[in-house]
């Protein structure tokens, strides 16, 4: 469970809560957020005919931005930033960064994994992707900042 590792010690309004873990038949139990993933919420806003304006879109970055800041501060990147991990509550004023299942300590070393294919090309930075990368093992938090704008992309096209 090493999500639950990151996650569960995290502490911050824009990061989903881990309220409990199960390791008998392995999940974890987080906060309830009614309108799940920010992707299918984008999605759901544009079938009804009522997306988001551009106006509300700032709101939310500026949420998942303060949810990366206390990531970093902590020395944690997230390696999995994409709007599908971005949770939103009953109305998009509750927006939380979620799925930590890939989230490594900056300072730890060889738990990048290319020919596993384990991170979204169109999520993952183009320097994660080198072969100098690979061998390194590394990944930054500049990384997160690559995938964060990719989220502010896919917020502006609605999803």
């Amino acid at each position: 469970f090493r999500e639950a590792e990151f996650a569960r010690p995290l502490s911050h309004r824009n990061i989903v809560r881990t309220i409990g873990i199960c390791t008998a038949v392995p999940y974890i139990v987080s906060e309830y957020m009614a309108n799940g993933s920010l992707k299918s919420y984008l999605m759901k806003k544009k079938a009804s005919q009522k997306p988001l304006s551009k106006l509300e879109y700032l709101p939310i970055a500026q949420k998942i931005a303060c949810a990366m800041a206390h990531l970093e501060k902590l020395g944690i990147v997230h390696r999995d930033l994409a709007a599908r991990n971005v949770l939103v509550g009953v109305d998009h004023n509750c927006i939380k960064l979620a799925d930590f299942g890939l989230a490594r300590r900056v300072l730890d070393s060889g738990y990048y994994k290319a020919s596993k294919g384990l991170f979204a090309y169109k999520w993952t930075a183009p320097e994660a992707w080198s072969a100098e990368a690979a061998q390194r093992g590394k990944f930054t938090s500049a990384s997160d900042v690559w995938s964060f704008a990719v989220v502010l992309w896919e917020l502006y096209s609605d999803g």
